[in-house]
């Protein structure tokens, strides 16, 4: 225990934070033009209890399935070729979108869009002078790239919820 010069106790605290971030890439180049497939990975899912509150008062419990993590079975695959979606690709599809979903990717060029959400959740308690701390945080990510080839001819790309820059879900190219 610290005191001061005029023998009153001192308060102390203090804060340890060590953060570790480890990530994983998986997808597929160079297809060429007219080649679009879904490309699936192995993630590992939870059944999980959701609680609702209002005021602190339980208001409802729920049971749901959620991602909790990108896991390769052992000797499995990082990823695969999944179904074929080149029908929501092409001109047709490119000009029906509405304009504010728009963009152009130039020759030689990509476009890449990534997403991140990261939330830390701390409790705190002091008992005879004591005080500890817990926080959690989770976080998660995802990207997707457009990569325009050499030809003189320029990429379109359209976002099938939104603009390319503002929630698109998925980005499609022509």
């Amino acid at each position: 225990m610290m005191y001061s010069v005029d023998g009153k106790v001192f308060k102390e605290n203090g804060k340890v934070t060590h953060a570790n971030s480890m990530g994983y890439s998986t997808g597929f180049t160079g297809q060429g033009p007219h080649w679009a497939k879904q490309w699936r990975v192995p993630i590992r899912y939870a059944e999980t209890l959701a609680t609702y509150r209002c005021g602190g008062i339980v208001k409802s419990l729920t049971y749901k399935i959620a991602p909790i993590g990108y896991e390769v079975p052992a000797g499995g695959s990082v990823g695969d070729y999944g179904s074929d979606v080149s029908a929501k690709d092409g001109a047709a599809n490119y000009n029906h979108a509405p304009a504010n979903r728009r963009a152009i990717v130039q020759q030689k060029s990509y476009f890449q869009l990534s997403k991140g959400d990261s939330l830390t959740i701390g409790y705190g308690a002091t008992a005879f002078g004591v005080g500890i701390s817990l926080d959690t945080t989770y976080n998660d990510s995802h990207y997707e790239r457009i990569t325009a080839g050499s030809t003189a001819i320029e990429h379109d790309i359209w976002g099938a919820n939104g603009p390319v820059t503002n929630n698109p879900g998925v980005i499609y190219s022509y």
